[in-house]
């Protein structure tokens, strides 16, 4: 995996403001430890990563949250859900949402994942 950063030099570092590129290969997770992962751990290992892009920049990390989140959807609807029913689970045990609450938002969030795949199916139908 490679990863870019840019940091901006001090004005006294010789370089004068411009803004530094560095890139560097992250050799933590490889090809075959990411063949290896079930496809819940994968879908785990990658939201850690957006995470960890949401702190450095958080617009880029939204949009890649989002992307992240279109993509799973799409192409494993079924990691998809477990992962809305995980991290609604997670907030609950973190006591972020009241008990009372949880269960109607999870099942909003459910009922808004069956809409964007209604939604979906509808775009690609020869109709259309």
């Amino acid at each position: 995996m490679f990863f870019r950063a840019e940091q901006h030099a001090p004005s006294d570092s010789g370089t004068q403001g411009r803004s530094v590129v560095q890139t560097r290969h992250d050799p933590r997770l490889t090809t075959d430890e990411c063949i290896a992962l079930s496809d819940d751990q994968l879908v785990d290992k990658t939201y850690d990563v957006v995470c960890q892009v949401m702190g450095v920049d958080e617009v880029a990390g939204d949009a890649l949250a989002t992307l992240v989140g279109e993509l799973l959807e799409r192409f494993a609807p079924e990691a998809a859900r477990a992962e809305l029913i995980r991290l609604h689970r997670d907030l609950e045990a973190l006591s972020l949402v009241h008990d009372a609450l949880a269960e109607d938002q999870l099942l909003g969030d459910l009922e808004s994942l069956g809409q964007r795949q209604a939604a979906r199916l509808l775009r690609g139908s020869p109709d259309r």
